[in-house]
């Protein structure tokens, strides 16, 4: 394999970010509780969460997965 063709390592989440998501989804819903927001409104709050978590995923992985254009086709 040569130098051109090497593709760089995935993208990996450390255990330090994994642990602040959970942290601050924690927070979020421990607020939410506190200020007595009703379980509808939090399930609303957990649906836009998890979706917009998938389209960051799928963004990332498509950012990463790209190739750089080929300096031949010029």
């Amino acid at each position: 394999m040569t130098p051109e063709q090497h593709r760089p390592p995935p993208l990996q989440f450390r255990l330090r970010s994994l642990l602040a998501a959970a942290v601050a989804i924690a927070l979020l819903f421990g607020g939410l509780r506190w200020l007595e927001v009703p379980p509808r409104a939090s399930m609303i709050v957990l649906v836009v969460l998890v979706v917009s978590s998938a389209a960051a995923v799928a963004l990332l992985a498509a950012i990463a997965g790209s190739e750089p254009p080929d300096r031949d086709d010029r």
